[in-house]
């Protein structure tokens, strides 16, 4: 129990949070907001309206830390305090890194990335470069525009996207209860390579047989 709460706290270092359509803003941290900070123009509180549950809204960079943080919120019914959400900050880190260092069939062209499918932006990709981008159907990047494509259909299957002179095979995965996209891509010809050096091991187990049998009969 001590852990699993250690690691609650780690994931929340800044905890929860308060806001009210009247201005009421109760900050666990001690943050004050600026004069300008008008609560009911936040997307965590206008999301937080919406919601029976705590929910995940859409992943931003966060400007101080140049970390992806997502908010989930919550609307607080049971309080004399009209339109209540309580909401909480994630940094996402250590997704980040996890989803960097992923080695799709411990292939050396396989890796994977994170999408937000909800605004097309890479949350995670294993050269950094790519995090934050906002992909399209029109990117400059034929590859990522083929998986921007592919994003908006209902039903998921692997598909052959070419990158550069490499084919690779991509199998895109939502992850429940976010608007993520996990894409797990590998170039065909190591598939293959697998699937050859897979098929020449039966072979040989096949002829060993004959050849065993054939010495006893």
């Amino acid at each position: 129990l001590t852990y699993v709460t250690n690691q609650l706290i780690d994931s929340i270092p800044n905890g929860i949070y308060e806001g009210a359509s009247d201005g009421t803003y109760l900050d666990g941290s001690g943050w004050e907001p600026d004069e300008d900070y008008i609560i009911s123009e936040r997307d965590w509180y206008k999301e937080g309206l919406t919601n029976e549950n705590f929910e995940f809204g859409a992943p931003y960079l966060d400007a101080n830390t140049g970390s992806f943080i997502v908010s989930a919120s919550t609307h607080i019914k049971r309080t004399n305090i009209k339109d209540l959400v309580a909401a909480v900050d994630i940094p996402l880190d250590d997704i980040t890194q996890m989803v960097a260092e992923i080695q799709v069939m411990n292939s050396q062209s396989g890796y994977a990335f994170l999408i937000d499918a909800s605004t097309n932006t890479i949350l995670a990709h294993k050269d950094a470069q790519y995090n934050a981008s906002i992909i399209s159907s029109s990117h400059k990047d034929e590859f990522l525009a083929k998986i921007s494509t592919l994003t908006k259909t209902s039903s998921f299957q692997i598909c052959e996207i070419p990158q550069e002179e490499t084919l690779y095979f991509v199998a895109l995965e939502p992850i429940k209860g976010t608007s993520w996209i996990l894409a797990s891509c590998v170039a065909e010809e190591e598939v293959f390579a697998e699937l050859t050096k897979t098929s020449m091991i039966y072979v040989i187990i096949a002829i060993l047989a004959i050849l065993i049998s054939t010495i006893i009969i």
